[in-house]
């Protein structure tokens, strides 16, 4: 916590600072994006001269897809896409950030793509996979991690409040 801002004025309260809106991957996230055949998808490449990053790329862009055809083909192309570092998909990662920067709490919600490109008879049941793994990390560093839960718009309605009011998918 920061310091109250006059230590003398016992009136004054310590200033807490949040950071509203922190993009994070999840790896069950990360995971069902690895295993897709088509757009977006999340690919590993070995590290080389050329692409010296080893962290999975995610791919997004249909303009993308010839640098990925490339970089399949030769070890030595440059990785397509970009990368999933942990700055967003480590919770350790996240904390060191926010004691770099003295933020007291911070409130992780899913990064792009989202979950739009899912068909509706799958999104609620991903949205509620993510959110469960979005409330484990908030449980384990609680009053440092809140959430906003991942909610599947191409889903049902019914099925979208649940999946995003942490209820299990009936």
């Amino acid at each position: 916590m920061a310091e109250p801002q006059d230590p003398k004025d016992a009136k004054s309260k310590p200033r807490v600072v949040v950071d509203i809106h922190t993009h994070m991957y999840p790896p069950e996230y990360i995971s069902m994006l690895a295993s897709r055949t088509t757009l977006p998808l999340v690919r590993s490449f070995p590290s080389t001269g050329t692409s010296p990053d080893p962290d999975p790329r995610l791919i997004l862009l249909e303009a993308e897809l010839p640098a990925l055809e490339k970089a399949l083909g030769d070890p030595t192309a440059p990785a397509p896409g970009r990368p999933l570092t942990k700055h967003f998909t480590s919770v350790a990662e996240k904390l060191r950030f926010m004691r770099t920067h003295h933020i007291d709490i911070s409130v992780l919600s899913l990064a792009n793509p989202w979950l739009d490109f899912l068909p509706p008879s799958t999104a609620a049941a991903v949205a509620w996979q993510i959110n469960a793994s979005f409330e484990a990390m908030c449980a384990a560093h609680p009053g440092k991690l809140t959430c906003s839960p991942a909610s599947p718009t191409s889903a049902p309605p019914s099925r979208t409040a649940a999946a995003s009011s942490w209820a299990r998918p009936a």
